[in-house]
């Protein structure tokens, strides 16, 4: 078990305070744009953060990891939608403005393994985060729901004499609930999207050839092809995320140091 503390402080970037245009879609404005008078500049951010961590390693079968964690941010810099969005040379445009507030995130990751047998190998992992506007006591827009991902991995044996080594396969899936810890003071351009579960699968050897080792591995994820949202992506303002991909990978390692063998008479 170990416990971790800091403290950390950043300045304002400068598009937090002089953005005022589109960027990825999106116009976006700046603190110190047309900011009142009387009002003093964007501040520097100042963290506090605490955490607790305990391991589990020592099981043949199981191993297994949990952090707890507080961070309290002083000056938080954050955006919030402008409702009615201004209308622009461009057209209406999703507008977000920079504000700065004291936010308090707290959370838990948990993640762990389980040997059902030599062979095959049981993981899961699952994150929880909540935050909190201290100003205004309300939830803090656009916090990552609550999420967890389980997996099944399967490596076949290495058998002498083949050219086929560290050959696996990997099924799993991966669900995000729907947040529903979203701010009543702070108004946002549509609700947060449902909840989701995607299923993925991998597969994957290493090729010796010659001297050389070569990883070939396919991979798809979305198998299924769901058409969903999330909540972080501020482009599902306009469309879904991406559908069903499937991905190729060979991997050549390049030695440059090896010598060459030296030449025989």
């Amino acid at each position: 078990m170990s416990a971790t503390g800091s403290l950390t402080r950043r300045a304002p970037a400068a598009n937090e305070r002089f953005s005022n245009g589109v960027h990825n879609g999106r116009f976006d404005i700046g603190y110190d744009v047309d900011r009142p008078s009387g009002v003093p500049p964007l501040g520097p951010e100042t963290a506090w953060h605490t955490g607790l961590t305990a391991t589990w390693h020592n099981n043949p079968r199981f191993n297994g990891e949990v952090s707890v964690y507080q961070t309290y941010i002083q000056n938080y810099i954050y955006q919030v939608p402008v409702l009615p969005p201004p209308l622009n040379i461009r057209g209406v445009v999703a507008t977000f403005l920079f504000q700065q507030t004291d936010a308090l995130y707290r959370g838990a990751d948990l993640s762990g393994t389980y040997a059902l047998t030599p062979q095959w190998q049981l993981a899961g992992k699952a994150a929880v985060v909540r935050a909190r506007d201290q100003r205004l006591d309300d939830y803090l827009i656009f916090t990552p729901a609550d999420r967890a991902e389980l997996s099944l991995r399967h490596d076949w044996r290495p058998q002498t004499g083949s050219r086929f080594s560290q050959r696996y396969v990997q099924v799993g899936a991966y669900g995000v609930a729907r947040q529903t810890r979203v701010p009543t003071e702070v108004l946002d351009y549509a609700l947060p999207p449902a909840g989701y579960v995607l299923l993925g699968a991998e597969i994957g050897t290493t090729v010796q050839l010659g001297d050389l080792p070569l990883d070939v591995s396919l991979a798809g994820s979305n198998l299924l092809n769901q058409t969903y949202r999330d909540y972080l992506n501020r482009f599902r303002y306009f469309t879904a995320e991406m559908g069903r991909n499937v991905t190729l990978r060979l991997r050549v390692p390049l030695d440059f140091n090896k010598k060459p063998p030296e030449a025989q008479f």
